[in-house]
């Protein structure tokens, strides 16, 4: 008779779903951090186009218009709108460097250990909260800076309605 060999016991079924809940979890988890990546990181770009932009036009503005933007027919409320431009422009930029650095806090705290790292199920769980509360909190900041970054175009979009005529 041939010998036979002995093959390790399969892993039993509960174990077999638990393996797949983590491998579901961890592969979740990267494609979130990815999406909040990916919208912070296009929300970036735009600033820094927005910014440069900025600064051309208030040079030229400069040098073709000294005595201000209220003597070529803007009303006060125009000229507050204008004026509040370069404002919410930091409030998103601010905003902005906040979501960077809650999604830096989550791939830390979160995505490296539990793709690298195994850990006990104790501060596993401790971390897995602080990461939700860190992903939510840039959720919120990836959210209102494109609110941010939004509010100048429907400001100049206002403009001529609040401008004077004649």
């Amino acid at each position: 008779m041939k010998d036979f060999e002995v093959l390790p016991e399969k892993p039993a079924p509960d174990a077999w779903a638990e393996r797949a809940d983590q491998l579901t979890t961890k592969i979740v988890s990267v494609w979130l951090w990815t999406v909040f990546f990916g919208l912070n990181a296009g929300l970036s770009y735009s600033y820094m186009g927005a910014l440069s932009e900025m600064f051309s036009d208030a040079f030229m503005m400069r040098g073709l218009r000294p005595d201000g933007i209220g003597q070529f027919g803007v009303s006060a409320t125009g000229e507050f709108l204008i004026t509040a431009i370069p404002l919410v422009q930091a409030i998103g930029i601010l905003l902005n460097f906040a979501s960077w650095a809650f999604l830096y806090v989550y791939f830390s705290l979160y995505l490296l250990p539990s793709v690298l790292v195994r850990e006990p199920a104790a501060s596993e769980e401790r971390r897995r909260r602080m990461a939700a509360t860190a992903l939510k909190r840039a959720y919120l900041l990836v959210i209102a800076t494109g609110i941010a970054r939004a509010t100048p175009q429907l400001i100049l979009f206002m403009l001529p309605w609040v401008t004077k005529i004649g």
